[in-house]
């Protein structure tokens, strides 16, 4: 979700490729598995096109919160349950990775969804850390495209 809500399409692409791998074989191991969160079946239903119930039944999370989005019925206004979503996720579960903090995955859903994020009142939608440059591409740097190529030699 972060690669989409910056749109690092290489990133992206190459995460893509690992989580069609994981759904189609059942792999349980690369990203940790299916069993994740409702947020790793949403992008899994992003990059594979299958039904969220039908990843579910084959051992991905249930979609919970994220229903609306795959469902294409998001609306602007729905955000701010999202952002209460996040928020509680982030009180229950936090890892530790500062990346958790920011709420990647709302411009990830927006940008992939085209439904904006308009008139916010939610604390997490109002805060400079929601703020972004909208670009055409981030670059990837050299040392990121490195660690890139050799996962795909290592790890076809």
């Amino acid at each position: 979700m972060q690669a989409a809500a910056l749109g690092t399409q290489s990133v992206l692409d190459w995460l893509s490729e690992r989580v069609r791998r994981i759904d189609s074989t059942g792999e349980e191991h690369g990203i940790s598995g299916k069993d994740m969160n409702p947020l790793c079946t949403l992008m899994a239903h992003f990059v594979t096109g299958r039904d969220p119930e039908a990843l579910a039944r084959s051992g991905w999370a249930p979609i919970t919160a994220y229903r609306a989005v795959a469902q294409r019925s998001l609306r602007s206004g729905d955000y701010e349950a999202l952002a209460t979503y996040h928020s509680k996720r982030l009180h229950e579960d936090f890892s530790g990775h500062p990346s958790s903090v920011v709420p990647f995955e709302l411009l990830a859903i927006e940008r992939l969804t085209g439904v904006p994020i308009e008139n916010p009142k939610h604390e997490w939608l109002r805060t400079p850390l929601v703020r972004r440059r909208q670009v055409p591409e981030i670059p990837v740097p050299p040392e990121l495209a490195a660690v890139i190529e050799r996962s795909r030699r290592n790890d076809p």
